[in-house]
């Protein structure tokens, strides 16, 4: 795989944290290989790069309340636990974020007294708010409180969010040599910087910080005066289960989540500044967000649009975040054609995809927003070397410790010598020997007075040197207890055995025949400890009594006679007995030291025994409920496997591999699978579990992890590479896809796997297997090869049966290096409007809005300030629409139904007088005394959420095209329905809307506010905005009516 410029990827909240994990372990995958290695080899040559390091021009960064799932990141990210340092060096965990006070009413009570003047339009007031604790867990799916907790962490300053990006940037722009080397034509294009920002809208975490974020990662590049192209990548309510994350709550968060979001794209889109339209507001967030110590403004132009990923029938959330990940992968491991470089040799692939043939400062036909919306769905045909490994290492591991778990029979096992090996290690060796005090022996005599005088030195000498020991004991014991380390002890002796034999050296074993054996090191440590007994019954404490010894006839006793070397060897056997004695007290006296650190040893063995023997139960169960996992049908993620009864012999070849690749450990040609795991892990692989399994923190399961991982790491590389002379296990897809599209077999693929293949591709693409929504359709295809060939993409375009027609652009073909066929489909340049899912969750918010209930906590689900009054358009807005509604109320399309100053319902139809023709109906609804003509843009607001067809859209396309009759030519007069809108009820509705604000408390009067400023100000604007076009009669709705006025003799009436 290669890299033609730089990435960032921002994972914000539980969601996109799960997808930067997914996202790391597939860059891993591709760039590093199954050693880790891959970069170091002759296509790259990053030597400087460790096993598994990602190089430089990628980074990532996380921000989540949750310490769990920050905690969970790294482990996720990498192969093993081993590698969880690598992880580090190009990610940056936000861990600062969590904010010191447990609770979130503590957070909220402290920001209204520190910042209250930053937080007062958007925090909502104490009454009712929410017991959300500990934060630690989570914002509890409100996203208000998430980002209070983001607030009050940044209050001191907003470098505590900003710095790690900051740095990343830092690592990013010294990563030219590393790019340069990424890079098919030798170059570092260092701009533009791709930056994929991940998150739901569905939680609290999430949803309640992506606004703040977009705008502090976008300034940290502005502020390194770096151009960065963000994409925020949107995970929809519908991607979680009820129960999990789904249901109402999540409906409530996205409804107002994306109209934020794709307001903030609209602004950063239109250049506000070079005319009157969409001016930003501060107060209300806008290109602005402002925080205790600045204020911040995206540059224009830097996020282009969003993209909306729902749930698809068929796909769970777990695929849904792959398809995600095969998106970014798709994006970034392509380089632009050179026939778009030429015209702008500053632009990624990613941006000259997406933002092709979109304008986005149109509005959309709605007039509701500018055509911001994307949504996509990506297909992807994969080969799960990954899951497959996992799978194989499990049974492996699973049968290599029923094998190596029980004693095995007979005499075939022998432990002493691993015995006093701990001892040695375990730095008490002296406690295993229980060595005398050397004496001097008297030398040998003759006579027997002289040998019973000797006997008797050699009996005090002894007992001297019984005194000398008591005392050396007495100053080394508390040392030796001290010194006692058990784990270097187990560590010492797993250079020769495994981790079960272990245990039966270290705790006995019942099935072993020699006694030793049987009490292990555990019960040769008791016995060290209570008085020995004498092997003679006649030994004891105090010294042998001397036999006599008598000279012969004519010739004197001898040393070397058989009475003299008997008491010689007693007296031997009784200095024996007392050393040990000796020994004993003195080690007993200190067993309150060394025995905790014994048993706590033990107990962390036999976890890790007892872990992989759970391991073990069950594992054929747990090994065909993952092949069933893997061989499930899917949607979106097609995995291209061997076939279900060929799963096995896959299995066994990869055993036969195996036992190849470790030939020079003496495997032999047959064997066994707990042979082979041992072979495998070595000694290195048993020290390094069951360190961590003596290491707090971590633990059996840690180490079982470890093991599981070794073993991963090797049954990757035969699934992927091969083994030594032999091809890869599982035939690479280049060459399948190849030899099915060529017909050719110059590749070592077998006729089954390439018809297999090719059941699998035609069936990867599900019908009506594209994104939500009416916009225009993008279709890229990226396929495994060396170079692009047109019989190849004729061939995928056959098979995949990719959808054609109108509105959907030619499909795109791109070859690059990793082992997937991925089709990414991306809908663009569409309103708010425009997306079935997103009109539901915006239709969600007004109903609840309307009907309110305590639990549904709707002040804490939004980030700018709680607005009950519209539900998807700003005042711009407002007031564009209804300068286009006021023209066809000129021109006579409007019909009410009721009395005309409060109708109970509009129609409104494209041609005024044309009965047969399409209306769109609009029901009123009145506040208090004031007319019903109030609600008018609020009902237009439900009209357009309620139904998403393209009729209706065309309607609205059409309706907001409308201008007064004549505006270019013959000026045609007003409908008086118009002239009784504009100058009689516009000035009486302000005035009765007044009358009722005084008489209002001021907590109620909201709704009436609202109402008179629609009557003061959008109506007014509406009236005074520009047409575009010859304008001889006037440019403004008031222009046209002044005209009118003058050409009927009533200069002066026009209000």
């Amino acid at each position: 795989m290669h890299l033609y410029h730089p990435v960032m990827f921002v994972g914000l909240g539980g969601t996109g944290c799960r997808i930067g994990a997914e996202l790391e372990r597939r860059l891993r995958e591709e760039l590093c290989g199954a050693d880790g290695l891959k970069l170091h080899g002759p296509d790259f040559n990053l030597q400087e790069l460790q096993a598994f390091q990602l190089p430089s021009c990628l980074q990532f960064l996380y921000a989540d309340l949750s310490e769990d799932e920050m905690a969970r990141l790294r482990r996720r990210s990498v192969p093993n636990e081993e590698y969880a340092d690598v992880a580090s060096r190009n990610a940056y965990y936000a861990y600062d974020l969590l904010p010191q006070f447990n609770s979130y009413p503590e957070v909220a009570k402290n920001l209204r007294v520190r910042v209250r003047d930053q937080v007062r339009d958007w925090l909502p007031s104490a009454e009712h708010e929410p017991m959300v604790t500990p934060l630690r867990v989570g914002a509890g799916q409100l996203p208000t409180v998430g980002r209070a907790a983001l607030f009050e962490t940044v209050s001191g300053g907003i470098d505590i969010a900003r710095r790690p990006i900051t740095d990343a940037i830092g690592k990013i722009k010294n990563s030219a040599g590393e790019l340069r080397k990424l890079n098919r034509d030798l170059t570092a294009r260092m701009e533009p910087i791709d930056v994929f920002v991940a998150f739901s809208v569905a939680g609290g975490t999430g949803a309640g910080i992506f606004y703040d974020y977009l705008h502090i990662i976008e300034s940290a590049f502005a502020k390194e005066h770096l151009k960065a192209n963000v994409y925020p990548l949107v995970l929809m309510p519908s991607a979680f289960d009820e129960g999990k994350g789904g249901g109402l709550y999540a409906a409530l968060n996205a409804g107002r989540a994306l109209l934020d979001l794709f307001r903030l794209i609209d602004d950063v889109n239109v250049d506000q500044r070079s005319h009157g339209e969409l001016v930003p507001n501060r107060d209300r967030g806008g290109l602005h967000v402002t925080y205790p110590d600045e204020v911040i403004e995206m540059t224009l132009g830097s996020a282009q649009t969003a993209f909306l990923f729902s749930k698809s029938a068929g796909i769970d959330r777990d695929d849904l975040h792959r398809s995600v990940v095969a998106l970014i992968l798709s994006l970034v491991g392509l380089e632009q054609p050179k026939s778009s470089q030429s015209g702008g040799g500053d632009q990624s692939f990613a941006a000259s995809f997406i933002n092709s043939s979109i304008n986005r400062q149109a509005l959309a036909r709605t007039k509701i927003g500018s055509q911001a919306v994307s949504t996509s769905l990506v297909g992807s045909l994969t080969v799960p070397f990954d899951d497959l490994a996992d799978m194989f290492a499990g049974r492996l591991l699973a049968r290599g410790v029923r094998e190596l778990l029980p004693a095995p029979p007979g005499r075939a096992e022998s432990n002493r010598d691993h015995i006093k090996n701990f001892f040695m290690g375990a730095n008490v060796g002296a406690i295993w020997e229980r060595a005398a005090a050397p004496f001097q022996d008297p030398a040998a005599v003759k006579g027997a007075t002289e040998i019973m005088r000797t006997l008797q030195q050699r009996l005090k000498r002894m007992a001297e040197g019984l005194d000398s020991l008591d005392q050396d004991l007495v100053r080394r014991t508390p040392d030796l207890a001290k010194d006692f380390n058990p784990s270097e002890g187990g560590l010492r002796v797993l250079g020769d055995i495994d981790v079960f034999r272990l245990k039966r050296v270290v705790c006995g074993d019942p099935a072993l025949t020699e006694d030793i054996d049987q009490r292990g090191v555990e019960g040769v440590m008791e016995i060290r400890r209570t008085p020995p007994t004498p092997a003679n019954k006649d030994l004891g404490v105090n010294p042998p009594p001397l036999t006599a010894v008598k000279n012969r006839i004519f010739k004197k006793a001898h040393f070397s006679d058989p009475v003299v070397r008997s008491a010689i060897e007693q007296q031997n056997e009784w200095y024996r007995y007392r050393t040990n004695r000796c020994w004993h007290a003195a080690w007993n006296e200190h067993r309150g030291r060394w025995h905790g650190q014994l048993d706590r040893f033990v107990r962390h063995l036999r976890a890790l025994v007892d872990e992989l023997a759970d391991h073990e139960n069950n594992s054929e169960e747990v090994f065909s409920r993952r092949a069933d996992e893997l061989y499930r049908t899917r949607v979106g993620v097609t995995y291209l496997l061997p076939p279900r009864t060929e799963l096995e012999h896959t299995y066994e070849l990869m055993l036969r591999r195996l036992v190849a690749g470790f030939a020079a450990k003496r495997l032999r040609p047959n064997a066994t699978e707990g042979e082979i795991v041992a072979a495998m892990l070595g000694p290195d692989g048993w020290r390094e579990a069951l360190s961590a399994s003596l290491t707090t923190g971590q633990g059996p399961e840690y180490g079982v992890r470890i093991i599981l991982a070794r073993l991963k790491q090797e049954v990757v590389k035969i699934l992927r590479d091969g083994g030594d002379g032999d091809g890869p296990l599982l035939p690479h897809m280049r060459h399948l896809l190849s030899s099915a599209a060529k017909r050719t077999r110059d590749v070592p693929v077998a006729e089954s796997d390439v018809q297999s293949f090719v059941a699998t591709l035609s069936g990867m693409i599900p019908a009506a297997f594209v994104p939500e929504g009416t916009g225009r359709l993008s279709v890229l295809v990226v396929y495994p090869a060396d170079t692009g060939d047109a019989e190849t993409e004729r061939f995928l375009a056959e098979t995949l049966r990719l959808p054609q027609g109108k509105n959907i652009v030619p499909t795109q073909f791109q070859w690059a290096e990793p082992e997937a066929i991925t089709v990414v489909f991306v809908r663009s340049g569409m309103g708010v409007t425009e997306v079935s899912e997103l009109r539901s969750v915006l239709r969600t918010w007004a109903d609840a809005v309307k009907a309110p209930k305590s639990d549904y906590y709707l002040p804490w689900r939004q980030r700018l300030g709680f607005d009950q009054d519209w539900l998807a358009t700003t005042e711009a807005h407002r007031i564009q629409i209804l300068q286009r509604m006021l023209a066809a109320m000129w021109n006579g399309q409007f019909a009410v139904t009721g009395d005309r100053d409060s109708p109970e319902s509009v129609r409104i139809s494209l041609d005024a007088g044309d009965s047969g023709s399409e209306k769109m109906r609009l029901d009123l609804t009145p506040f208090g005394a004031s007319s019903s003509w109030g609600s008018l843009l609020r009902a237009y607001e439900e009209w357009t959420l309620a139904d998403g067809s393209e009729v209706r859209l065309n309607f609205c396309g059409e309706l907001m095209e409308s201008m007064p009759n004549g505006f270019s030519g013959r000026l045609t007069d007003p409908d008086p329905l118009y002239l009784h809108f504009v100058n009689t009820l516009a000035g009486r509705e302000i005035k009765v809307l007044s009358e009722m604000r005084e008489r209002m408390p001021a907590s109620s009067r909201r709704r009436c506010e609202q109402l008179i400023s629609f009557w003061e100000s959008t109506v007014t604007s509406a009236r005074d905005r520009t047409f575009l076009g010859e304008a001889p009669n006037g440019d403004s709705l008031r222009e046209l009516e002044y005209t009118c006025d003058l050409r009927g003799g009533r200069a002066g009436e026009v209000r």
